[in-house]
């Protein structure tokens, strides 16, 4: 008992507490108000305005009191009457201030103001309106606002286009802070970073040539000059020009009295360099231009960087400008024991200075291998490293370290030729690392004994993983490293990082290790957290820690100001000096907020939210050059969701406008900027011309929103070859220029150099399915060559969860005709075992559900359910699960369940593939009014093929078609709020197809696709295609081939740009040709095909029909069953593509009355009704069947789905009524929706 009694004093005295506070604070207001009571209405203002953050506070003195409660070990009861009392405590109290303070706040403003209100107060109101006129005139300046705001909205008001920034906050903050750091140090001699002269080189380039002058200068005058990282900063450290007043005046703060000035212009391959030196004879005296100096044509090639041609010839450039006399370099190798030590303390490391060349330049490679790749300060760093090397003495590893820093600065082909001989573990991996091959470099990793080098490597290895998406390698990776890391964790986790969308924790970790050189307090910011926290008003910025991300970057400057002065003393210019490891301190943090914004707008798809962080952090990054492009990402992302209008508009500008600042800050020359450029409305800006040539710089249109090429000339095509080739050299680990070199000799016709150029590179990019697709595209030179079934399980034996190689590895087997072997790669995914609790169990969802459809769409069922069961007992409440579902509640012939399971994940999720699923059970159920009102409602909402597949099953089994299908297609525009051309060319096909598929050719056919034509888009595209078929089907085949050929050159063109499967009308040109004569035409067509778009099911299909033709029915049936595997979605097409494939056959058996052609065309058209109830589809199976059971329950199903089609108009109508019921045992959709039907009637 007395137990119990210790046990309620905590809450009982916390109570008393608060009754007490609230009994003095009612006493104190109420005294107070009596002798003031002007003072009520400020006290009740302060009281309300403090209840959010009383409800706050008293939460967290609740829980806090609740914890300690808890930790004592107290009951429930007693933890939660502690944590009342303790809230109501603290909320009473809160409010008691609050009121407090009102009252004093409305004493002060009463004292400061009433004396000039009770002067000026009578005249103003005397000045207003009053009564009802005051009414009229407030209502009246409402309505016109409200005009006004939806003028704007729909675009009634011009708005003013968005333009640049002018300058980039970030960028000048930069030049600033180190001009004021170098303005403080005394100097003799300022050397301008190179600047371009029209045609030039790159930026490492010129900023390596510039580091070789500056040095050269150095040892020759022995006079003191700025580091040359921190001048160009000081200056801009992207700027090619510079401004030479400028540039002078910086001269001049620093005491300088020489000034180097120095400009390169390339042309060809050679290049000149003109050099002028501005001389003053005292600090107060005028500049005047001293000597000058130029070499020319200095050759330089892909294996002779022209940084390397530049450094041989410096000293007769300096002869010239008689700076200094030439002096021979030291080239003695200093003892390496002081300074080998391990790169795990990386600010000691940073602080060394004893050490050989070598020792120098591993060290700045160690610091810059933990930079984001190819940033500015990595380049900087491995720019010094090259400089440092240079002079010393040949080695094994200077070489590998020359090799390494020149992959990092983009010349690949220069470090190939540095590795010629790979002897070392070291060099080995290295030459891994330069042809993207992971397995290569994992196996020569292990063996490097130096931990510098190996750390470098390890770091590369996660390059190559990242750029493969083999994620769950580098996590494992990463976890290994981690255990033993081989530098400081705080670098190399968040180096390694890339599996993780956000890194918030390197925010934290990089504050702590600031405060042991400059500790600092931002209040004002924890002020701003504070207040938000009590109104609730977490903001954007508390999220991933970006609050503190964007107070340690308002830190930058005071550290460098206040330790500017001791780090510039410690040289740097060819090795590390303390400040390097700071800068990589900050680095880090900047590209936690990168990797933070970025992944809101590519994987959260959450472009609004990004947009106002990326604001929200204020003038801080404003300005940011990577920040700045993911706005301008993310505000054409927003835009795009946005309806059609003024606002939507206005996106776009302001997303054009920062893409442009970030390509004019970047000056083009940078991978972001390249990026930028697609963001672009108006290109009418010099482009891109330095060497050497960037692997990610291709073709960009000359507007933002352009319509395919589709006709490309011999010498545009050789040079774009050419260029591919050269992008594909320069490239170390993305496959994409390699696809390029294929796909621009394919366009070329040829075929044999583009399967050359694989082979040629067969040994690079392992472990890309990229790679895997183009041996796989060049060994199957006809569609009957080998399936790549070798290839796709080596690349699973680096990346086990590649989902799309399982996918492919299946598919190959299921060509094969080996369903079971497909059924078990999918199944043998590690997901689905034990150990897979570590995969997203939505994804995992996801995969089984497309794996299960992918078996269910080729008509194998039986193979799909273990993979539908495990979608549909997930537990994840995804649109998979309920797909899962309801293909399982379809085969256990539960149609109320697949209904229920298709409308939810309608509802839910606004799928179109359930809504079209939905919207086929409702009218195979003879629901026809509500599958209508649906269609009505989202068929000029969704532009996906979906809805429009089941348009087509819904009027085909209601007989629309002719006046009552152009009528309700005039009544779906007329609620089109999009009018866009996608949506009428969606109306203008659905008209096309209801016309001519499985229809008897006529006039009346073509009549109808054109009024559809003529009442949207006023498009010839699909009457041309219509007029075409009909003639084919009607046996005027020259005809045909003649119509069909102007839209057949447009999709094929549109394909070859577009590297998309869109030439549906080859199989139908290639049988007008072959039947009309004109063999010869069909085989080049054919074979053009072939060499630009591979073996697409259109291929195979027209292959087909040659091979047929020519008598080789045997590779004929193997082309048909191999496309049939290949059949790609509807999406823009004309025809169904199953549709295709079955007349192919149709026209083989006609042509050649093999029943083998009947089988597989029996067997195909009962495949291809599992998924959905096609009638053409049943329509070929009852014309072909030849077993009577069969060709019974087609016929049934035909005549339901389609009661006027073509291919049953033979069966009379006494049969087909008789045969109806039949259709109630068909193992498909129909059957399943028709016994459910016959179950409710009954």
């Amino acid at each position: 008992m007395r137990q119990g009694q210790d046990s309620l004093l905590f809450p009982a005295a916390v109570g008393l507490a608060g009754v007490l506070v609230g009994v003095v604070s009612a006493i104190l207001l109420r005294a107070l108000l009596r002798r003031m009571p002007h003072l009520t209405a400020s006290a009740t203002i302060g009281h309300l305005l403090c209840v959010p953050p009383a409800v706050q506070v008293g939460n967290l003195a609740g829980r806090l009191a609740a914890q300690y409660l808890a930790t004592a070990g107290e009951g429930e009861i007693l933890v939660t009457a502690g944590y009342a009392a303790a809230a109501v405590t603290g909320a009473s109290t809160v409010l008691a201030v609050g009121s407090m303070i009102g009252a004093a706040v409305g004493a002060a403003l009463n004292a400061m103001l009433g004396p000039v209100w009770r002067r000026v107060g009578p005249r103003v109101t005397g000045m207003l309106p009053s009564g009802w006129r005051a009414v009229r005139i407030t209502l009246l300046l409402a309505a016109l606002a409200g005009a006004l705001l939806y003028a704007q909205e729909q675009g009634g008001l011009p708005r003013p286009e968005a333009q640049p920034p002018q300058f980039s906050h970030w960028i000048e903050r930069e030049k600033a802070i180190f001009r004021s750091v170098l303005t403080a140090e005394r100097y003799d001699v300022l050397v301008l970073p190179l600047q371009d002269d029209g045609r030039s080189f790159d930026h490492a380039a010129r900023s390596l040539m510039t580091r070789y002058l500056s040095r050269r200068i150095k040892e020759r005058t022995g006079r003191a000059m700025p580091d040359p990282t921190i001048l160009a900063r000081a200056l801009d450290s992207r700027a090619r020009r510079i401004d030479l007043a400028d540039a002078q005046r910086m001269a001049e703060s620093v005491g300088a009295r020489t000034l180097v000035v120095s400009e390169v212009r390339r042309s060809g391959e050679t290049f000149d360099i003109r050099g002028r030196v501005w001389m003053r004879d005292g600090d107060k005296e005028p500049w005047r231009e001293g000597a000058s100096g130029a070499i020319g044509k200095v050759p330089f090639h892909d294996r002779l960087p022209p940084s390397v041609a530049f450094r041989d010839t410096v000293d007769t450039l300096l002869d010239q400008m008689k700076l200094g006399a030439s002096k021979p370099a030291n080239a003695t190798n200093r003892p390496l024991s002081a300074a080998r030590i391990l790169p795990n303390d990386l600010l000691r490391l940073a602080s060394l200075t004893a050490g050989s060349p070598v020792d120098r330049a591993l060290r700045l490679q160690v610091m810059a291998s933990l930079h984001v790749r190819e940033s500015l300060e990595a380049s900087a760093l491995w720019e010094r490293a090259l400089v440092a090397l240079w002079d010393g003495p040949a080695s094994p590893l200077n070489r590998v370290l020359e090799a390494r820093a020149y992959l990092h600065l983009s010349r690949r082909p220069y470090a190939l030729e540095k590795l010629k001989e790979a002897d070392t573990p070291a060099e080995r991996a290295l030459v891994a690392v330069l042809n993207g091959d992971v397995p290569g470099v994992e196996a020569a990793v292990s063996a490097i004994e130096d931990p510098a080098l190996r750390l470098m490597t390890e770091i590369e290895l996660a390059d190559l993983y990242e750029a493969y998406d083999l994620y769950p390698r580098l996590a494992a990776r990463r976890k290994t490293l981690l255990e033993n890391p081989l530098t400081e964790p705080i670098a190399l986790s968040f180096r390694l990082s890339a599996p993780d969308w956000f890194s918030p924790d390197v925010h934290a970790n990089v504050a702590g290790r600031l405060q042991e050189i400059a500790p600092h307090v931002d209040y004002l910011d924890q002020a701003r957290a504070w207040l938000s926290w009590l109104y609730w008003n977490i903001g954007s910025l508390t999220a991933h820690g970006l609050r503190l991300a964007r107070s340690v970057e308002k830190r930058y400057a005071s550290i460098w100001r206040e330790q500017g002065a001791q780090w510039l003393a410690h040289p740097g210019a060819d090795q590390l000096a303390p400040w390097d490891y700071y800068d990589l301190l900050f680095a880090l943090n900047r590209a936690g907020v990168v990797k933070s914004i970025r992944a809101m707008v590519h994987n959260q798809d959450l472009p609004q939210q990004a947009a106002d962080l990326i604001e929200a952090l204020g003038d801080t990054f404003r300005g940011h050059p990577w920040l700045t492009y993911l706005h301008a990402i993310a505000l054409d992302s927003a835009g795009r969701k946005l309806p059609l209008g003024a606002t939507q508009e206005h996106y776009f500008y302001r997303s054009s406008a920062l893409a442009v600042a970030v390509y004019q800050w970047e000056q083009g020359e940078s991978f972001i900027s390249a990026s930028a450029e697609h963001l672009i409305f108006e290109r009418k800006y010099e482009k891109y011309s330095d060497e050497p040539i960037k692997w990610y710089r291709g073709e960009v249109a000359p507007l933002r929103e352009y319509i395919d090429r589709i006709i490309f000339g011999n010498k545009e095509i050789e040079r774009s070859v050419v260029d591919a080739r050269r992008r594909l050299e320069y490239s170390d680990r993305y496959s994409k220029p390699l696809s390029e070199v294929t796909q621009w000799l394919r366009r070329a016709g040829k075929l044999e150099e583009a399967v050359a150029a694989v082979e040629a590179n067969r040994h690079r990019f392992v472990g890309t399915l990229n790679r895997v697709r183009l041996i796989a595209e060049a060994s199957d030179s006809d569609g009957r060559g080998e399936l790549p079934i070798a290839l796709y399980q080596e690349l699973l034996k680096l990346d086990p969860d590649s989902q799309t190689a399982y996918q492919r590895l299946a598919q190959a087997h299921l060509e094969a005709g080996r369903p079971d072997e497909a059924q078990r790669v999918y199944l043998s995914f590690p997901g689905f075992e034990a150990q897979g609790a570590a995969h997203n169990p939505v994804a995992l969802s996801n995969y089984a559900q497309e794996a299960g459809q992918f078996l269910y769409l080729k008509g194998y069922p039986e193979q799909a359910v273990g993979l539908f069961v495990r979608a549909a007992k997930s537990g994840t409440g995804a649109a998979s699960q309920m797909y899962g579902r309801e293909i399982l509640a379809l085969m256990d012939n539960d149609m109320p369940a697949a209904v229920r399971e298709a409308r939810i994940a309608m509802e839910r999720y606004n799928d179109s593939w359930a809504t079209m699923r939905h919207t086929i059970y409702l009218a195979l159920m003879g629901d026809y009014e509500q599958a209508d009102a649906t269609l009505r409602r989202v068929a000029n909402r969704i532009t996906e093929d979906d809805i429009w597949i089941a348009a087509y099953v819904t009027h085909r089994v209601q007989g629309i078609e002719g006046p009552g299908l152009q009528a309700w297609l005039e009544s779906l525009a007329e609620g089109d709020i999009l009018q866009s051309y996608q949506t009428k060319a969606l109306r203008e096909r659905h008209a096309f197809m209801l016309a001519v598929t499985d229809r008897a050719p006529s006039g009346e056919a073509l009549a109808s696709v054109r009024r559809a034509a003529a009442v949207n888009n006023q498009s010839p595209f699909y009457a041309r295609i219509a007029d075409g078929y009909i003639a084919l089907r009607r046996g005027d085949f020259a005809t045909a081939a003649d119509k069909l050929r102007s839209p057949h050159n447009d999709l094929f063109n549109i394909s070859a740009t577009r590297r998309e499967q869109l030439s549906e009308l080859l199989p139908y040109l290639t049988w007008a040709y072959l039947r009309s004569g004109k063999a010869d035409q069909a085989e080049k067509m054919v074979r053009d095909h072939l060499i630009n778009l591979g073996t697409d099911s259109d291929y195979l299909i027209a292959r087909a029909l040659l091979k047929g033709a020519g008598g080789d029915h045997e590779a004929a049936l193997v082309l048909l069953k191999r496309a049939f595997v290949r059949l790609p979605s509807l999406q823009t097409r004309a025809f169904f593509p199953g549709y295709i494939l079955l007349e192919a056959c149709e026209f083989l058996f006609e042509a050649s009355g093999s029943d083998a052609y009947r089988e597989t065309l029996e067997d195909l058209a009962r495949r291809l009704q599992v998924n959905l109830p096609y009638a053409w589809a049943a329509a070929f199976e009852a014309k072909y069947a030849q077993e009577a059971e069969r060709r019974q329950l087609a016929i049934a199903a035909a005549s339901i789905l389609d009661p006027k089609s073509h291919r049953i108009a033979h069966v009379a109508a006494a049969e087909r009524a008789a045969l109806r019921n039949a259709a109630l045992r068909h193992s498909s959709t129909l059957g399943a929706a028709l016994r459910y039907k016959a179950t409710r009637v009954r």
